[in-house]
């Protein structure tokens, strides 16, 4: 992949080589490699909305996943609730603690069933379409871990 060397320099220098292919899973589920805040991590770091360039998210995503990484170990979530956290924000790591820490599809669509008041859109990603006819709760993306991993070989 074009942008790999550079999410491996950015993820060697905050201390999680070894997770170099899961940050390119994120990459493509956030942008599929095509927006300038390739990462979409602006928004973690407090700026607007697709405000980084290339380098610059990437740099951001991987510091992100990072910090969401220790605050995960620390409370003894899985990997699964980690990524998830990407897209719901490291609150989601609090409740997922509560609940052993133990990334499920449900616990993901409680999280964010809660945190929209119940309000949903339409989303018609196959994913969601094959599951439940094309809708997700308006709040973040309770599919966006089990899309990260698709990615991933096991």
């Amino acid at each position: 992949m074009y942008y790999q060397p550079v999410v491996q320099k950015y993820a060697e220098q905050n201390g999680i080589p070894e997770y170099t292919d899961v940050l390119l899973a994120i990459m493509q589920v956030e942008s599929g490699g095509k927006l300038t805040d390739i990462m979409q991590s602006s928004g973690s770091a407090g700026l607007p909305n697709d405000s980084l360039e290339e380098e610059s998210s990437i740099r951001q995503g991987c510091t992100y996943f990072a910090h969401l990484l220790r605050k995960g170990k620390s409370l003894d979530c899985d990997l699964d609730c980690i990524i998830q956290a990407y897209n719901y924000g490291s609150g989601f790591l609090d409740y997922a603690a509560k609940f052993n820490g133990v990334y499920s599809t449900e616990l993901a669509e409680k999280f964010a069933e809660e945190q929209s008041g119940g309000n949903t859109v339409q989303y018609d990603n196959p994913m969601a379409v094959k599951e439940n006819g094309g809708w997700r709760y308006a709040y973040g993306n309770m599919f966006y871990a089990r899309l990260v991993k698709q990615y991933l070989i096991e």
